[in-house]
């Protein structure tokens, strides 16, 4: 097996893992923006997990359908804590690096 071949086979994939561990900071952060005090817990499921549309998503939405959330305090990626009562995101905090 030449270099090339390695690279191709192993190089290509991480490159492109590395890309988007960087950037996932820049599309938290955006998704964070977008979210408001006093959003319904819906609505704030739509942001952070919108609809893909890809190939196997309607299976994925048919079998995995998320409950509203009433109250729980999420943590995700490291980087945001929402804070969600009676159905309503009512504090959110940004704890990634600016």
């Amino acid at each position: 097996m030449s270099h090339k071949s390695v690279w191709a086979i192993v190089g290509v994939p991480l490159a492109a893992l590395a890309v988007l561990f960087l950037l996932g900071g820049d599309l938290d952060r955006a998704k964070y923006d977008r979210l408001e005090i006093g959003m319904t817990s819906k609505e704030v499921q739509e942001i952070i997990d919108p609809p893909g549309g890809g190939k196997y998503e309607r299976m994925r939405r048919a079998h995995f359908k998320p409950e509203p959330l009433v109250n729980a305090t999420l943590t995700l990626n490291d980087r945001m804590v929402l804070i969600i009562r009676d159905g309503r995101l009512v504090e959110k905090r940004w704890t990634g690096k600016d």
